[in-house]
């Protein structure tokens, strides 16, 4: 899926990182 927070996604702050660049663009 999108979102694997667990899986090697990263951090929390790096989730919301990828969240607003897409909604940015």
């Amino acid at each position: 899926p999108r979102y694997h927070a667990l899986e090697g996604v990263g951090t929390v702050e790096e989730i919301r990182a990828r969240v607003q660049a897409a909604l940015a663009s």
